[in-house]
């Protein structure tokens, strides 16, 4: 038995109603209702759309709708750390293993002049945070002023937190160690700049990928 239109309303309004703005999650969860409630109102006619709905919400457990929604933010947080490890993984081979042997080469040379220590390591450390947070302005600012809300654009906010976490460990820890005893050695410098460089186009990559997806399946989030 076939749902109406009508009632594929209420099935949305629900969830929105439950606290589900995101339009992605809605389609989910009402997709899933919808196939649940018809099968059983196959199974057995005479049963209201009601009675088997409220049925099919209680197995959403005591936290409802909210729990799938953690859930698959975990899982969006996770997928984008995979994402991430594997496009790393690429500067260890051929060949973009000679780009992260020059970008490091190139770094390390500088470092070894001691008058310019400090300032090549915190100038390459915020210019990398500079041409991060433009990326992200420049990708998220569609998405972030749409009245149309998806799941899958929080990637951009997990890529923002990241990304902050990640430069504010590089330019503060190195003043936390004994009287910037950091600053001091050039080897383990160049490779946390090097790898906050690659992060940087690994992030640019990443997010032209998802605006890809994101244009590619959900044009109105942008």
């Amino acid at each position: 038995m076939k749902l109406t239109e009508l009632q594929i309303q209420k099935l949305y309004a629900f969830t929105k109603k439950k606290g589900i703005d995101y339009i992605d999650l809605q389609d989910e969860l009402v997709d899933h209702l919808v196939c649940a409630i018809e099968d059983e109102l196959s199974k057995d006619p005479t049963i209201t759309f009601g009675k088997v709905f409220q049925t099919e919400y209680k197995k959403f457990g005591i936290f409802g709708f909210d729990g799938v929604l953690m859930e698959r933010t975990k899982q969006l947080e996770k997928q984008g750390l995979k994402l991430f490890l594997k496009d790393l993984v690429q500067f260890f081979k051929i060949p973009k293993l000679f780009f992260a042997i020059c970008i490091f080469t190139g770094i390390y040379y500088l470092m070894s002049v001691p008058k310019l220590t400090e300032f090549v390591y915190y100038g390459v450390g915020l210019t990398a945070l500079f041409v991060m947070a433009y990326n992200l302005y420049i990708r998220f600012k569609d998405v972030k002023n749409s009245s149309r809300k998806y799941l899958v654009a929080n990637q951009y906010v997990f890529l923002t937190r990241s990304t902050i976490l990640l430069f504010q460990w590089v330019l503060v820890y190195p003043v936390m160690i004994r009287d910037g005893a950091l600053l001091e050695n050039p080897l383990i410098c160049s490779i946390i700049l090097t790898f906050i460089v690659l992060v940087v186009f690994i992030g640019k990559e990443q997010l032209e990928n998802l605006e890809t997806y994101m244009e590619e399946n959900y044009p109105a989030a942008l």
